[in-house]
């Protein structure tokens, strides 16, 4: 008989070595990375933990870490990290990532979180237990030789930085970009620190980390943190490029141009919206592969719906069914002056939805006139999904380029 339950600090290291085999990380939890040990165990205590247990072996693990997210407006809404998401090869299809996903949304909801996010290893897995993909990313690639910048006329001074003085320019700049765009999560500082300590291993045939900072003439600053191919010196790959300004955006692209030894480079977690296209004189040279990134599940509507502001004010009644949860609703979401009050309703709706399609809208990174051509959602007057567009929009897209 499978048992649920949080799992024990003896246990730990069990925990973990089932998250390494599922996902390819490789820990070894009784040697040499006492390091990640220590920063995991920090970041994610047993409490927050809902494992399966056969025979007294752990077959299934979940997790999640304490945390917020930013909205568009740079307020922080608290959200549940999931994280750790793993079941036995012998004992899929058994219903024990249901029973695990049930018990930790509804602990969740008992913690008054509106809110829970997660990184999905596959597209199909979670959108059953209500989540929705609410951020999108792309990964380039291009032949640094075949493409130049246009008018690169801002001044910023770039220097190398050691592992040991990154942390504070990587807050900071985190910091920013929360109050510029929804979707990043806050990290605590043992997150930070497993970040930092993994960027300085090797992985795979790829070397440790490089880091460079860019600083303009009024102290803004940008960050770029990248690996090279061992055996193939052509090949560089920046897996965080981040910046507070115009002319530290550019200074950083101009780095990567600027890499004389390497001619083909790959950017991971590129936000949507970038400039980079616009900056380039042969943008065609770069092919773009759009990902879904950060997943979003409302386990309050109410309250999630109240916590963030609004483009425009309106009036909407949306229908959300939550079947997993059994907490489906009609809400009236009134907003003034780009504040929303929301309360359950009866009577009619204007559009009707899943959960999972309202997570997906929540940050803006989707409209609803998409989501209502593909019949995602359901309307009987077109113009009620023109208003709700207008009132949900965002300025910026949301983006999350940390992987929890």
């Amino acid at each position: 008989m499978v048992i649920y339950r949080p799992h024990t600090d003896l246990e730990f290291p069990e925990f973990v070595l089932a998250e390494s085999r599922a996902f390819g990380d490789y820990i070894d939890v009784n040697g040499h990375c006492s390091t990640t040990m220590d920063y995991l165990k920090k970041s994610r205590p047993a409490d927050n933990s809902v494992v399966a247990i056969d025979d007294g072996t752990i077959v299934g693990t979940s997790a999640w870490i304490n945390s917020s997210i930013s909205l568009h407006n740079g307020s922080l809404i608290e959200c549940g990290l999931v994280c750790c998401v793993t079941v036995d090869v012998n004992h899929r299809r058994q219903g024990i990532l249901t029973e695990m996903m049930k018990r930790l949304l509804l602990k969740l909801d008992k913690q008054h979180a509106p809110l829970v996010a997660l990184w999905a290893s596959e597209h199909n897995i979670y959108e059953r237990f209500g989540f929705g993909v609410a951020t999108e990313e792309e990964n380039i690639s291009f032949n640094r030789v075949l493409v130049s910048l246009l008018d690169c006329n801002y001044v910023a001074k770039a220097n190398f930085l050691d592992s040991a003085e990154v942390m504070d320019v990587a807050q900071s700049l985190w910091t920013y970009n929360q109050c510029l765009r929804p979707g990043l999560p806050s990290l605590s500082e043992s997150m930070w620190g497993l970040y930092l300590h993994k960027s300085n291993l090797k992985k795979n045939k790829w070397s440790p980390s490089f880091y460079i900072k860019v600083e303009d003439e009024i102290g803004k600053t940008g960050l770029l943190a990248y690996r090279t191919c061992e055996g193939e010196t052509n090949s560089l790959m920046i897996e965080l490029l981040m910046s507070s300004s115009p002319s530290t955006e550019q200074a950083l692209w101009k780095a990567v141009l600027s890499t004389d030894l390497y001619e083909n480079i790959t950017v991971n977690h590129v936000t949507v919206d970038s400039p980079f296209w616009w900056m380039v004189d042969n943008p065609r040279e770069i092919t773009r592969q759009k990902n879904d990134a950060l997943w979003l599940r409302i386990i309050n509507v109410e309250s999630s719906l109240s916590s963030r502001l609004y483009k425009h004010d309106g009036e909407l009644v949306i229908l959300v069914e939550d079947r997993f949860l059994n907490k489906s609703g009609i809400y009236k979401l009134s907003v003034s002056n780009g504040m929303g009050n929301v309360s359950k309703v009866k009577g009619r709706p204007d559009i009707s939805m899943d959960i999972r399609h309202l997570s997906s809208l929540f940050l803006g990174g989707f409209s609803f006139y998409e989501l209502w051509i593909s019949k995602k959602i359901a309307a009987a007057d077109p113009a009620k999904i023109k208003l709700a567009d207008h009132v949900f929009g965002v300025t910026l897209k949301p983006w999350c380029p940390y992987e929890f």
